[in-house]
């Protein structure tokens, strides 16, 4: 096991062996700001981790679980994640686009502002996340789950709603498409159902 001690977050580049980092336990390391593009990350876990404002843009992460780990303001566009779970952890302004997710969960995260537009999803849940103001749309999916969460004022244009497992999340003043194309389908409860009338300008007393 690794802590921050034993890796200067300078020398963090080091652990790498042609720019994989693979089988590591790492606790409490802060990095800012740092490379890590076309980086694997496999089979490893980060506790109360710090990776801010860094670019893991086109990344594979496969097999990784992040623990109370700070990513804000990192960029992770066009990556791949494979069976990785995300708890408690700060990813507000992430940008994800284009990424493509196999087997995620992320549980009690704070993703306001993110970015997930034109990603692709395959057994992917949210539960009790807070995705305000984050950006959904073009998102293709299967096996979708957004639970228990705040989506209030994120945009879900051109994300079709059939088939995504809503249960107890918010849909407040979100962000679809002129023609609500985006509702056909969609199972919603008496809340969310609230919700959505409202963007029609209905007054619900």
């Amino acid at each position: 096991m690794c802590s921050k001690e034993d890796i200067p977050a300078d020398m963090i580049e080091e652990y790498f062996s042609d720019n994989t980092l693979e089988t590591v336990t790492l606790d409490g390391i802060a990095v800012g700001g740092e490379d890590f593009s076309s980086h694997s990350f496999i089979s490893s876990s980060f506790n109360s981790c710090s990776f801010t404002s860094c670019d893991f843009s086109s990344a594979s992460i496969i097999d990784c679980n992040f623990s109370d780990c700070d990513f804000s303001g990192s960029v992770f566009s066009s990556s791949l994640m494979r069976n990785v779970t995300f708890s408690n952890c700060q990813l507000r302004g992430c940008m994800f686009s284009s990424s493509v997710f196999r087997n995620v969960s992320f549980t009690d995260c704070y993703l306001v502002y993110s970015c997930m537009n034109d990603c692709s999803m395959q057994k992917v849940s949210f539960s009790k996340c807070n995705l305000s103001e984050s950006d959904f749309s073009s998102v293709r999916h299967k096996g979708l789950a957004i639970m228990d969460s705040n989506m209030e004022r994120a945009s879900l244009s051109a994300t079709m709603l059939k088939d995504i497992n809503l249960a107890g999340s918010t849909l407040a003043s979100v962000f679809m498409s002129e023609s609500f194309r985006e509702l056909r389908g969609a199972q919603l409860d008496v809340s969310q159902a609230m919700d959505i009338v409202r963007l029609f300008g209905v007054k619900v007393k």
